[in-house]
């Protein structure tokens, strides 16, 4: 029971937030000044194929990591002009800072990648 209820309290999150640009600064630096934030910047289109692959994988890892905050903006929104063949991006923060950032899937595996496998989202914790 104790460790149920440990698990529990850490999984406040469990989805996906969408996040705007005028939000930015309370959505994700200041949400990780209490916990990691993963930012996932997609296609402006939809035809990016790493894109989608990485958007389903964004709500699977939400809701099996509930102690992280997992958000989401196209690229485009956040970033002007910022490129679709640069999406997927993620991007990490903790403490208000951005701690790793990941250009496309291609050290994953590219359109090949897969949850867990060559996935290692923990990584993404090591500075």
């Amino acid at each position: 029971m104790a460790e149920i209820s440990s698990i529990t309290s850490k999984s406040v999150f469990n989805q996906v937030y969408p996040v705007q640009k005028a939000d930015w600064s309370r959505d994700v630096t200041e949400a990780s000044q209490k916990a990691f934030v993963f930012v996932l910047l997609t296609s402006s289109h939809g035809t990016n194929v790493e894109s989608r692959i990485m958007t389903e994988m964004w709500r699977e890892l939400a809701a099996k990591f509930g102690d992280v905050k997992f958000c989401q903006i196209r690229g485009d929104l956040c970033i002007e002009g910022y490129p679709d063949k640069n999406t997927p991006t993620i991007l990490v923060y903790k403490d208000g800072d951005i701690r790793k950032q990941i250009v496309t899937l291609s050290e994953f595996r590219g359109v090949q990648t897969k949850l867990p496998g060559e996935f290692n989202f923990r990584s993404f914790f090591e500075t």
